[in-house]
C-alpha cells in the first residue's frame, strides 16, 4: 500500500528545456576575402548543439554550387587550415555542415575571391636567342629581361648546344644587358644562359647561334 501523505517536493522550481538545436555558422570566409592560390588560409565556424565532426565544401560558381569536397569529416574544433587550390574565381562560397547530417549547414554570406598566385621570379634571354653569328674578338651585347630577381646575375656560355655551360661573366648588374668580348673556340652550337645570383632562376637561348673566326 502507498501513503501519499509521506512525500516531498523540490525546494525550488527547475526548468525543463528543449534539447539544443544543432546549427553551424560559417565565420570565415564569409564574403569579400581575397585568397591567393597557394596561400595558407583558415576556414572557421561556430556551432551549437552536439556536432562531433563537420564537412567542408567549396563552390567556385556561386552559392548554388556545385560544391567540391575539401574535408569530408574534420573535428568540430572551430577551424581548419587549407592551402588554397585553383581555379581562380570571384564567386567562391564555403559550405560547412554536420558530417552526419547535411541538413545542418551554413554557407558564406557572400562571395569571396580565389585569385591566381603572383608569377614567380623569371629570366628570359632575348639575344642571342638563335641564328646570330658572332665573330671572335668583337664586342657583343647579351640581352635579357627579368622579373622578381634581386642582386646581380651570372652569364654562362655553352658551345655544345646547351649540354654544358661555363661562366663568361661571373657577376654583372641585372640591368637587362651586358657586353662581352667574344673569345674562345668557334662553334655553331652556342647558347647563352643568364642565371640569378642564388642560382635558382635561369634561362638560356632557345636555339643555337654561331661563333666564327
Amino acid at each position: 500500500a502507498t501513503n501519499a501523505a509521506t512525500s516531498d517536493t523540490s525546494n525550488a522550481a527547475f526548468t525543463i528545456s528543449a534539447a539544443p538545436v544543432n546549427s553551424v555558422t560559417v565565420v570565415t570566409p564569409n564574403g569579400g576575402e581575397n585568397w591567393q592560390i597557394g596561400s595558407s588560409q583558415i576556414i572557421s565556424w561556430t556551432t551549437s548543439g552536439s556536432i562531433a565532426n563537420v564537412k567542408i565544401e567549396l563552390s567556385r560558381t556561386g552559392v548554388a554550387g556545385p560544391y567540391e569536397m575539401l574535408f569530408p569529416s574534420t573535428p568540430n574544433d572551430s577551424s581548419e587550415g587549407w592551402t588554397v587550390t585553383g581555379g581562380a574565381t570571384t564567386n567562391a562560397f564555403v559550405r560547412i555542415s554536420d558530417a552526419t547530417n547535411a541538413a545542418t549547414s551554413d554557407t558564406s554570406n557572400a562571395a569571396f575571391t580565389i585569385s591566381a598566385a603572383p608569377p614567380g621570379p623569371s629570366i628570359t634571354v632575348t639575344m642571342p636567342n638563335g641564328g646570330e653569328v658572332w665573330r671572335l674578338w668583337t664586342v657583343q651585347t647579351i640581352w635579357w629581361t627579368s622579373s622578381g630577381i634581386s642582386g646581380n646575375v651570372k652569364i654562362r656560355l655553352s658551345r655544345d648546344g646547351g649540354a654544358s655551360y661555363r661562366a663568361i661573366i661571373n657577376s654583372t648588374p641585372n640591368t637587362g644587358s651586358a657586353q662581352w668580348l667574344v673569345s674562345g673556340t668557334t662553334s655553331s652550337q652556342c647558347r647563352v644562359q643568364v642565371v640569378s645570383e642564388d642560382g635558382t632562376v635561369r634561362d638560356a637561348s632557345d636555339n643555337n647561334f654561331s661563333i666564327i673566326p
